[in-house]
């Protein structure tokens, strides 16, 4: 991932997901980022895909990635599929009962899904 400047198009910062993830290999970008938090505590929402091809074995699959930006690690990874058939796509709502926030998506195949804690 890498943003850049909007005034003159410079590289300012670059994420590397691989290295988040503490994994070597390749870790490709397969949906649009979701920002959530404030500004003191920004997270991105990301889907990613490790393809078996360019993963160690065992390593590869499809991932719900949430990262803390300010500190720049993982908050949290969610595999969605080990054999990498699924793929992550568009942004990500949150929905909340108040207490347990949940985490929407589209699959490639398996329709919507959503990811968190049950309410009580």
């Amino acid at each position: 991932w890498t943003r850049r400047s909007v005034e003159t198009g410079d590289i300012i910062e670059t994420i590397n997901f691989s290295n988040i993830m503490g994994l070597s290999g390749y870790t490709f970008a397969t949906s649009a980022m979701t920002l959530v938090g404030n500004p003191s505590a920004p997270i991105v929402y990301m889907g990613v895909s490790r393809p078996p091809l360019f993963s160690a074995p065992g390593t590869s699959g499809a991932y719900l990635l949430a990262i803390d930006l300010n500190n720049r690690q993982l908050h949290s990874k969610t595999l969605i599929s080990a054999e990498n058939t699924e793929l992550l796509h568009g942004q990500f709502p949150l929905v909340s009962d108040g207490e347990k926030p949940r985490v929407i998506f589209s699959t490639k195949t398996s329709g919507v899904w959503a990811v968190g804690e049950p309410s009580p």
